[in-house]
């Protein structure tokens, strides 16, 4: 194994709905405690998120100032800050738009400890902003030109950090982005009992614009399903053909 086991874990209505403010349901349904609770027993190394999914909430909302940093010359290699880490936030960014202030961020899901940041990040992205990152000790690799290659990016996080277990959180582009090079070993999927037509429909992988073609068919095996948090579903699924433990 050349890269992390790839855990895709979602929040989903009954009707398939992934944009939808389930916090504002915390009274009702409890739903953020049995999401944190099923990323705990996993036991990851790591976990990645888009940039909509992470701006304003693990990166911050506030601008950073670049002007000291214009004009600098640096390395355009990967830049790895910390390699020791017990857990990771991979940040899925691959224009360098998140507004990061620390090089680590609250994991927010009942771990103890910190996560270290590392932005997943395209060529074109500009010196001053992978100054910013080093100046504030934020590690960065390179998966791609323009487009991101999400198996190299896997590859790199393998060798680099060892990270051996990561879960993807999505949105639904990054969800279909891993999806569509094949790199979802199993599926977390945590059902709130709840219908929503008040907002955007969104389906639990989706294209992003950058990438030509469908999503290939993905084939699962079903592993087990539990009923949690009043009428709360979780329902694990695992790739045909793949024999990792969420356990191990």
């Amino acid at each position: 194994m050349t890269r992390p086991h790839i855990v895709c874990q979602i929040l989903a209505t009954i009707d398939g709905r992934t944009k939808y403010d389930f916090l504002s349901l915390e009274d009702v349904y409890p739903v953020s405690k049995v999401f944190n609770s099923k990323f705990t027993e996993y036991k990851p190394d790591a976990f990645a998120a888009g940039r909509v999914s992470l701006d304003g909430s693990f990166a911050s909302n506030d601008p950073i100032d670049l002007a000291p940093f214009h004009g600098k010359e640096i390395n355009r290699n990967d830049f790895i800050a910390n390699a020791d880490a017990g857990l990771y936030l991979i940040a899925i960014d691959a224009k360098g738009k998140l507004k990061w202030k620390t090089n680590m961020t609250s994991a927010d899901y009942g771990v103890s400890g910190n996560a270290h940041v590392v932005a997943v990040l395209s060529e074109n992205v500009d010196n001053a902003y992978l100054a910013y990152l080093q100046s504030i000790g934020v590690s960065y690799i390179f998966a791609g030109a323009e487009a991101l290659n999400f198996t190299a990016a896997a590859e790199k996080l393998y060798k680099y950090f060892g990270i051996k277990k990561m879960i993807v959180e999505g949105g639904p582009m990054v969800n279909g982005s891993f999806a569509y090079e094949g790199l979802i070993d199993e599926l977390s999927l945590i059902v709130a009992p709840i219908v929503d037509d008040s907002v955007e429909k969104s389906s639990l992988f989706e294209k992003s614009p950058s990438l030509t073609g469908n999503i290939p068919p993905m084939e699962f095996s079903f592993e087990k399903m539990e009923q949690v948090e009043q009428d709360i579903i979780w329902l694990n699924y695992k790739k045909k053909g793949v024999s990792y433990s969420s356990k191990d």
